[in-house]
């Protein structure tokens, strides 16, 4: 069986590369991995041989699904953004289509499904609709059958980014916490708080002119936390912000400048996000989908969205296993329940470890290529 599969952005990424993996060890399959700018990045991280596209158009994805000649194509879903407006899981998808060849497509998050099936144009709703949608809960599901989606594509298999959180969280020790703060040049008595950025601005727009606008982008969220987290009352060991820059904000400058406000921050690019969770106290974020891997890390986990304007992405949210904070007001108290209210702790634990997702997602999504 031929395979060609295919990633833009890191979170598209991380939910295909354990399925891959596994594919690698099947002398029967013959595998094919396409990454575009990040999705590079992410699958050389994981030991995952791919040949970087310069260029995700349809054009391109034809010619090279023509000179592959898959079986099936195996993608995760990214969004198009101010740089590029040609999506390279989608033109994946759709030159499989032309040619007749069998699709299948795994969504990290829940989402907003149409968008990411869709094209730009009126006309082109569903155009980029795989034959099969693997999606991570019984929410996305119904989700997308609110949306008009046909009910027979779509497949409750969970997420394989999650797959090994459960054996990485066991495995981790009080060593490994004092290697990587040291790494970090961080004291080990300090209280860490990691915020994981993300390229709001560039996915959705800086202003209401962009109908995609959520009320607020990645510097609206760091320059409200940096002048609260001044106000807030500190732990006595002190506490430290550090900065994880996304993959596709590079130098992340425009943050850098913000935070020469506050000494105590720092930054880092390349380090895996996990590791890092692992070391923090709290973490925080927009709606990155690393705050389902650091609710299930047993990390207080803060979802910072001040002035949002569009529906919630972050599923835990409305649960308040993840803690939604949707004004500049609100972030000072929530702050300092959870850094020093022992009984809002306790709470907050107690939801964390209600939160269970599916199991074996890749393992299901083995089934559905194979079935």
């Amino acid at each position: 069986m031929k395979i060609l599969s295919a990633a833009w952005h890191p979170g598209s990424a991380n939910s295909i590369a354990p399925v891959i993996k596994q594919l690698e060890n099947d002398p029967n399959v013959e595998l094919e991995v396409l990454a575009f700018e990040s999705a590079a990045e992410v699958f050389k991280d994981k030991g995952i041989n791919c040949s970087e596209v310069s260029s995700p158009s349809l054009e391109s994805m034809i010619s090279i699904v023509d000179s592959i000649n898959p079986d099936l194509t195996l993608t995760g879903t990214s969004n198009r953004n101010k740089k590029h407006n040609e999506v390279l899981e989608q033109n994946v998808t759709l030159a499989t289509k032309v040619r007749g060849i069998a699709s299948l497509a795994v969504v990290d998050v829940v989402s907003t499904y149409t968008e990411i099936f869709s094209g730009s144009k009126p006309n082109q709703r569903f155009l980029y609709l795989p034959d099969k949608v693997a999606v991570m809960n019984e929410k996305a599901r119904q989700l997308m059958l609110e949306e008009g989606f046909p009910s027979e594509i779509i497949h409750v298999t969970g997420n394989p980014q999650f797959d090994d959180l459960s054996s990485i969280k066991s495995s981790f020790t009080q060593e490994d916490k004092e290697r990587i703060r040291r790494e970090l040049n961080i004291s080990l008595n300090s209280y860490l708080v990691l915020f994981l950025s993300q390229p709001i601005e560039d996915d959705f727009g800086s202003d209401t002119s962009n109908p995609k606008y959520l009320g607020y982008t990645e510097k609206t969220v760091f320059s409200y936390l940096l002048e609260t987290i001044q106000k807030t009352k500190q732990p006595e060991q002190g506490l430290v912000l550090l900065v994880k820059t996304h993959p596709r904000e590079g130098e992340a400058e425009s943050l850098k400048a913000l935070a020469s406000s506050y000494p105590s921050t720092r930054f880092i690019g390349r380090y895996n996000p996990r590791q890092l969770i692992l070391a923090a106290d709290l973490v925080i974020s927009a709606f990155s989908t690393l705050l389902y891997d650091s609710t299930l890390l047993d990390k207080p986990s803060i979802s910072l969205q001040p002035g949002l304007i569009k529906e919630d992405m972050i599923a835990t949210n409305p649960l308040g296993i993840t803690v939604p904070i949707y004004t500049k007001e609100e972030i000072v108290p929530t702050l300092e329940r959870t850094i020093h209210n022992q009984s809002y702790q306790k709470d907050l634990k107690i939801k964390r470890d209600s939160f269970k997702i599916e199991g074996n997602a890749t393992q299901n999504i083995l089934n559905l290529i194979y079935r």
